[in-house]
This record gives C-alpha cells, structure tokens and sequence, in this order.
C-alpha cells in the first residue's frame, strides 16, 4: 500500500500544471469554487508574486482574486482548494489568507507541490491556511465541537441535511465526514482537480493526519456569510464517495470508490434512539461520542430530567484477529445527567485507545439508558466501628453512614471479619468500580500485554454495589504478621501491587449511584 502511495505521490511533469517556475507578477487568471448549491461560478485572479520557501520546500504564489462575490466577501473559509488556472493551465489552489484583510488577497499552493504532497504543515507567522468548514448538523454547538474546532483550526458552522449526488469538478465542494445519521459532522473544502480515481483538494493539510483514511463526500453550499473578521460558505456535506488516502501540508488526496471503515454509533433510550457511524480515526473518537451523547441525553431524558439512570455501555473492538465486547454498566442520579454521562462513555473510550500497545479498532458502541425516578445518591460518609483492635479472624459489625439526596442519611450494618495475621490494617468503604480501580492500578498503568489490558478492562464492576473491605498496607504487615520498622517498610512495599493488599471484603447492592469514601484503621493482634 505504501509503495502504492509513494508512487501515486511522486507522480510529476504534467504539462497541465503551470509551472511556478513562469509565474511572474502581473499575469492573470481565472478560479473556480462554487457559492451556491453545487454550481461553479468564476472569479477573476491577478498574481502580486511568489513567496519561496515559506516552509521547507513550499512555495506560495500571492494573488489578489475579484468578482462580483468577491467584492463583498474578500476570500472565504471553504474556499481551499479552489483552482487556479493561467493561460488555460492549473496553477494551483487557494489555500491562505489574513483575517481583517481589506482586500481579497490569497495565498496559492502549486499545483505541482499538490502532485508531489509535500508534507509540511503548520504556518508561517503573518500567513495562516484558510480555516476550513466544521460542518456541524443535528446537535448543538457544545464544548466538545468546540474542541474538535481547536484542535484542527476550523471554523464551526451550522449544516442543513441535503440529499443529493453533489459533483466531482474542480471547485466543486467536498470534504472530510466525521459523523453520518442522525447528526454530520464534517470538514468541508473545494475541490481542486482530479486525476483518474483521485480527488485533490484543499491545497492544504485539513487535519494533519497523514495517511489516515476517513470517509470523503461531495458538498453542497447553502449560503455565504461576509465579515470584517473573515468570510465564510455555508456547505453542507452530501454523499460519501470515497475515502481519503492522505492529508498533506499540500492537501488532501481521496480515492473515489474505496469504501471507509465505520464505528456504528447506538444511544439507545427506549422510545428514542440515535445511530450514527463516526469515522475511524481514534484521535477524535472520544470528542465525537461526546459531541453526540452532550446532545442526545437532553433528547431522551428531557433537558429538566431529575432521577436516576442505569447506562449499558457496549464496545465490539477488535484485536490480534479476534473479537471482544465490553460490557460496563454505571448508574447516574441528579438532575441534567448530559454532561456526567458524556464523561462516563468517553472515559471507558480513552481507556481503550489509550492502550499501550496499540492496534485496537473499535467496531460498534452501544449506549443503552434506562431511566428511572428518584435520585438515588448514596453517599458514604461515615463508617462506625465498635473498636480500633481487634483479634485474628474476629467478626465485628460495621455501620455505614450514607447521605441522601433531600433525604434524611440513612445507615446500615455490614459484617466484617478481621485477617488471620496480625498487623495494622485499614477498612474501606466505597463504590466497587472505584475499589477496582484502584486495586487494579499496575495492570493499567503496566499491562504485560494487550489481553490483560483488556480482561482488566472487562472486569469492572458497576457502581451500585458498596464495598467494605479491610485492606493491608504494604508498609505495615510481613507475611510473618511482625510490625517492619520504618527502615524496612520501603523493601516490603513493592511486593503487594499499589501498596495494598485486599483481605477481606463483603458487598451491598443498593438501588442507585454510590459515591464517596469513608476509611478507618484498625490493629489485629492476639489478645493475652
């Protein structure tokens, strides 16, 4: 495939291209993009100079463009990639601009430096590539689209959902599509030629993201918005059309007919539901689920929901060529749940493309919520014991304190048995996802290999099951059950993972989302 690519990259001497070589300042031209629907419209170019080696082997030409549009916008975001052409030939694509500019005066990738895929990216101080569109459709404008924005430099705009086939000509709108279904997100650009099955476009890096392979579609363009600041289109994203193959500091390349690589997307809420395919690129997958769950919890559960929600969080993933599914179950409870269960998906997200080993791919997520009424908070605020000493393998009782949400604290009594050898111990009371988190500490940080990583991933309990436990502190306790001075206690410590060992522990499952955690230390040792 790389050797593919390399020779698809290095292809050059087209005598379409006007070489950069003849541009001389005061020639003139034509360029195309549209600015409304998928009709091409003509603007007219005159160009100022060349600016050489603005980055490593990157030429730029300076032009100033007119027209009748022209006059009133200056050069707009969604504009990278229009062509170029002097004396008939394609000179290359608009690809830079200066905000607050008072005249439409834009920087031109070559054409030749598109055919090569020079790749560079960034700016120059004073010159800047054209933002491109972030075409946002069916969710509203949240911190996570906003991220997304940031992250690439793009400029967020509303999208309609237009159906259509949209065109493949030069200065045509096309782009990058990140969300299909129920919601698009997309970047979106113009079309600069095409070459067989290829698509050229942008004339910049849209997402410097290599050879990685996203959903590309044709655009249609609903409307234009001048500004002092910097103009923009309005275009909406059309049909998927093929897949990138590359996104180079000279733009971006696309292979018409290669079929993308989905992630199916479910948040499935009993009489409403949502299904959307994201594209596969783990960089962004987090801030996608969570642009989407933001905006569809409000949807489901009503924007002044108060209660309580158990969520089933499914992930098909796929690794060394077999299948797993992991399964996680969290209970929620308050009022405007959007954001705490945007945080609850996209961390289990994280945690599995944050793998240290890499070569994870994600398939399906499924995101199942049966709400509830109630807001069933159990806070662990206090647990009470009988005593601070006790005898090997004595059962003593133990009161848990838990808060209530506008409810009177409620509390009850679990049994606990104390450990067979003597020593300082602790007894903990909390949730048992956190318990297992903690206990499980080393295997994430430091996972022999990507099956643990992933059974320990699997292994997580839900969160509506109280935990008491007596645990030992690394410090503190010898097998032999003899208290270690201070100047041995560092030695002993790295053998029980995390500095603790779990001895004894014993669960309640309680009918809503548990937080907190109460801790208090005992001492096992034989009474005379």
């Amino acid at each position: 495939m790389f050797y593919l690519l390399f020779l698809m990259l290095t292809a050059s001497g087209d005598n379409r291209f006007f070489p950069v070589d003849s541009v001389k300042p005061g020639l003139e031209g034509y360029g195309l993009t549209s600015f409304y629907g998928t009709r091409i419209d003509t603007f007219t170019v005159e160009v100022i100079d060349v600016l050489h080696g603005v980055n490593p082997g990157h030429t730029i030409v300076l032009a100033k463009l007119d027209g009748e549009i022209i006059k009133h916008t200056g050069v707009l975001a969604g504009m990278s990639g229009s062509p170029v052409y002097i004396k008939g030939k394609l000179l290359g694509a608009v690809a830079y601009s200066w905000t607050f500019s008072k005249e439409p005066i834009c920087g031109i990738t070559p054409a030749e430096e598109m055919q090569n895929m020079i790749s560079t990216f960034g700016s120059v101080k004073g010159i800047a590539p054209l933002r491109s569109l972030l075409a946002v459709s069916g969710i509203g404008i949240n911190p996570y689209v906003d991220s997304i924005a940031t992250m690439f430099n793009l400029e967020v705009v509303p999208a309609g959902r237009d159906t259509g086939k949209g065109s493949l000509v030069p200065g045509a709108p096309v782009g990058i599509v990140f969300v299909d279904g129920d919601a698009v997100i997309a970047v979106m650009g113009t079309l600069t030629y095409t070459e067989g099955k290829r698509i050229f476009s942008f004339g910049h890096s849209a997402l410097l993201s290599g050879g990685v392979e996203l959903p590309f579609a044709t655009g249609k363009v609903t409307g234009l918005l001048p500004s002092i600041y910097s103009s923009f289109k309005f275009i909406s994203p059309l049909n998927v059309i093929g897949t990138t193959v590359w996104d180079g500091g000279t733009g971006v390349i696309a292979e018409i007919g290669k079929k993308p690589q989905w992630i199916e997307f479910t948040i499935d809420g009993g009489f409403k539901r949502f299904h959307y395919r994201l594209a596969n690129y783990p960089t962004i997958i987090p801030y996608l689920t969570s642009s989407l769950t933001f905006s569809a919890i409000p949807e489901i559960l009503g924007a002044d929901f108060e209660g309580t929600v158990k969520a089933d969080l499914s992930i098909s993933m796929e690794f060394g060529g077999r299948e797993e599914v992991l399964k996680r179950t969290y209970y929620l409870a308050g009022k405007g749940l959007h954001r705490d269960m945007t945080f609850f998906a996209s961390g289990i997200l994280r945690d599995i493309l944050n793998n240290p080993y890499g070569g994870l791919k994600i398939r399906s997520i499924n995101l199942k919520l049966t709400p509830g009424k109630g807001v069933n908070i159990f806070t662990v605020k206090d647990i009470i014991l009988p005593s601070e000493e006790y005898s090997p393998d004595e059962k003593f009782r133990v009161k848990v304190v838990l808060g209530r949400y506008r409810k009177p604290d409620t509390t009850i009594t679990m049994v606990l048995r104390s450990p067979s050898i003597e020593g300082e111990y602790y007894v903990d009371c909390l949730n048992s996802a956190d318990l297992y988190r903690t206990m499980k500490a080393e295997s994430f940080e430091n996972p022999e290999n990507i099956r643990e990583y992933i059974h320990v991933l699997k292994g997580f309990p839900p969160n509506n099951i109280l935990s008491l436990v007596v645990v030992s502190s690394a410090q503190t306790v010898s097998k032999s059950g003899i208290v270690l001075p201070p100047s041995k206690r560092v030695a002993l410590s790295s053998l029980i993972e995390n500095g603790t060992r779990l001895e004894e522990k014993i669960e309640r499952i309680l009918n809503g989302e548990i937080r907190g955690i109460a801790k208090k230390k005992i001492v096992v040792k034989r009474r005379k």
